[in-house]
């Protein structure tokens, strides 16, 4: 059974709030008010926006500030605004942030790719990660919304972002990708209603059909599964996240992904370890390749993981 609050986010609600001033109007009603926000075009709209924010006021489910808009997601525009793409020098195949000025490459041949410690000793088998912005501050209160708060609409806006990062992958053009969202297990699922990796990746596909006309993007449930329940990944060690999904995750239909180009889409990369479970289970199945794309990156601030050696044979100063 959906929670009350759930769906009366699914529902498309307009504001929300902590307090019952919005849980008295009546459907109806709010479902007026959302149409009429369909036909309504500037210069009317920052008064229908101001007389809507006065007889349904609330607060930003973020910063807690005065919502001033009317919208179907209760996020302030300071608070989107503060939402950016990650920068700094990234790991060229799973996106660690190297933690060095861009000076401190400037002895690499211009194909030379700069990979962290790990990846240079035995990296992943998928052939790139990347995220759009880094696990924190507003990014990771959205995604918290979205997935313990069932407030789905947020997924369209994270899935709308990550497609400019994803458009930025070295994707043969003319290619065909299939777009295949991390799965939960069944009880996970129904307990919280739907998959967030999936309304992610639906968004995402979306946008890239009409932004990107050099490939053919394609969204694709049910082809990955997660066959058995598994921990929370968050209070495990790398190693405890491995053996954690050890046997998690299996193909249905090899049939469907062999020979294709893989796009896995999830919510946030940590260490690897789901990305690549998944991406393993894909290429044995006859995946021609995966590549992984994330909304956001936990990323650890000011580690250096770039070849030390490396840098020192090249006269530039090691930082301790």
């Amino acid at each position: 059974m959906v929670p009350p609050r759930r769906q009366l986010v699914e529902r498309g609600w307009v504001f929300r709030s902590q307090t019952a001033l919005t849980s008295d109007v009546p459907a109806a009603v709010t479902l007026s008010w959302r149409a009429a926000a369909r036909f309504l075009r500037s210069p009317l709209q920052p008064i229908f926006d101001a007389l809507s924010a006065a007889l349904y006021p609330a607060c930003c489910a973020l910063c807690k500030q005065s919502l001033l808009r009317f919208s179907s997601v209760p996020i302030c525009d300071s608070c989107w605004s503060a939402v950016t793409p990650q920068t700094g020098l990234l790991c060229a195949h799973c996106g660690e942030d190297l933690g060095l000025p861009q000076s401190s490459l400037s002895h690499l041949a211009p194909n030379q790719p700069h990979l962290c410690d790990l990846c240079q000793e035995k990296p992943s088998e998928f052939a790139q990660a990347i995220a759009y912005g880094r696990y924190e501050n507003e990014l990771r209160g959205l995604i918290h919304l979205l997935k313990y708060d069932g407030m789905t609409p947020i997924a369209r806006h994270l899935g709308r972002r990550l497609a400019a990062t994803v458009g930025e992958l070295p994707i043969d053009p003319g290619t065909r990708v299939l777009v295949i969202p991390v799965p939960l297990y069944r009880t996970k699922r129904r307990q919280r209603g739907f998959n967030h990796a999936e309304r992610i990746a639906s968004a995402l596909v979306s946008t890239l059909r009409h932004a990107d006309r050099q490939h053919t993007w394609t969204m694709t449930r049910g082809v990955l599964r997660r066959q058995k329940p598994t921990e929370s990944q968050s209070r495990l060690s790398p190693q405890g996240r491995r053996r954690n999904l050890r046997g998690a995750f299996a193909v249905r239909d090899a049939a469907a992904v062999r020979g294709e180009v893989v796009l896995l889409v999830d919510d946030i990369y940590t260490t690897g370890a789901t990305a690549s479970a998944c991406s393993r289970i894909l290429l044995r199945a006859g995946a021609k390749a995966v590549w992984v794309a994330t909304v956001a990156r936990t990323q650890r601030e000011g580690v250096a993981l770039w070849d030390a050696g490396a840098l020192a044979s090249a006269g530039e100063p090691v930082g301790s």
